[in-house]
């Protein structure tokens, strides 16, 4: 039984990897093993906030607003799967933020704190 792949571990190894990625500004790499394991688990809340973050640090590097907007679709499937992770509401607010769209980004962040 050895050479049976342990899939929970598979996506703990992908998640460490993805995210010590983006911690060495490699966030297109980072941005390939996040979208390649969340085509296997699209409800995985961990990959979608990690990504939504690769997303916005894209978009802050580049200057591609279409990259917080990508970022806001993420972070809306992440906060419907896991409507109490304070987290992603800030990041909402972030992305909106830039956007200069200041309502809205005040209605996350604010969310984020309650």
């Amino acid at each position: 039984m050895d050479n049976q792949i342990d899939p929970e571990k598979t996506v703990k190894e992908a998640l460490k990897q993805a995210e010590r990625l983006l911690a060495e500004n490699k966030l297109l790499h980072s941005e390939i093993i996040l979208k390649q394991l969340l085509k296997c688990e699209p409800k995985n809340c961990s990959a979608l906030h990690l990504l939504s973050i690769v997303e916005l640090n894209l978009a802050e590097n580049t200057n591609n607003v279409n990259k917080y907007v990508e970022a806001i679709e993420i972070l809306n499937m992440a906060i419907q799967i896991d409507p109490d992770r304070a987290d992603n509401y800030n990041n909402l607010g972030l992305a909106y933020h830039y956007l200069r769209e200041y309502k809205k980004a005040q209605i996350y962040i604010e969310k984020a704190i309650e």
